[in-house]
């Protein structure tokens, strides 16, 4: 089972705001998503904390967002235009660190996980990371600060404390898993449609807020 958010309100699963999750100059984030409409937002939110995102964006049509807020100038990658497909299970993924900045990847379920293709070349990001003490951490639509939101399916997904490389990312695409590193992994709906069970080893528990119940995408989830 997978949780499926809309954009008609605030749904999203709220995970916890430990010590855990914080202060990482250097991360990965991956998710399977199946976006059912074209983002109509520049930070339709997949994955939030603080001012580090990982979305869906209609800065370039129909494509994904990494943005990681820094003291002087914010690091950026945006996707090109069509990079992101309506209608179809993806596995998005995002890496950041501050000497390279942020990346973006993307496979599918017959298609291996390759770096996209961007709006713009990424922009590193200066005078070091915003700090992310004592916030929490979203999956799906966090609405607030901004109007636009996530509409579509999230079937799991992971939070890791330090860039992976390609090849470790493509060895998760079918056989998703805990890798060293990651604090919070969730398999959404997988133990009912209220408490989400991190399976990281760290307790980063989340709270369905308003998801409804829908279905995974045809992977190896014995893993999680």
């Amino acid at each position: 089972m997978g949780l499926l958010f809309t954009n008609a309100a605030d749904q999203h699963v709220e995970c916890s705001s430990a010590v855990s999750l914080e202060g990482f100059t250097a991360f990965t984030v991956w998710a399977w998503v199946f976006p059912m409409a074209a983002p109509d937002g520049a930070i339709d939110r997949i994955f939030s904390r603080n001012l580090r995102y990982f979305c869906e964006s209609n800065v370039a049509a129909s494509s994904y967002r990494i943005q990681v807020n820094c003291a002087t100038t914010n690091a950026v990658a945006q996707g090109a235009a069509n990079t992101l497909i309506v209608g179809q299970w993806e596995f998005a993924v995002a890496t950041y660190d501050e000497t390279d900045g942020p990346r973006i990847f993307k496979g599918t379920l017959a298609m291996p996980v390759a770096e996209i293709a961007y709006n713009a070349a990424p922009t590193v990001g200066s005078g070091g990371t915003v700090s992310d003490a004592g916030e929490i951490l979203y999956w799906g639509n966090r609405v607030s600060p901004n109007t636009n939101s996530f509409d579509g399916r999230i079937a799991a997904a992971a939070y890791i404390n330090r860039r992976l490389l390609l090849g470790e990312i493509q060895t998760l695409r079918l056989h998703p898993r805990k890798v060293p590193g990651t604090v919070c992994m969730i398999h959404f709906g997988a133990g009912g449609p209220l408490k989400q069970i991190d399976r990281s080893g760290f307790g980063n528990h989340g709270f369905n807020v308003g998801g409804a119940m829908s279905i995974d995408p045809p992977v190896d989830w014995s893993n999680l």
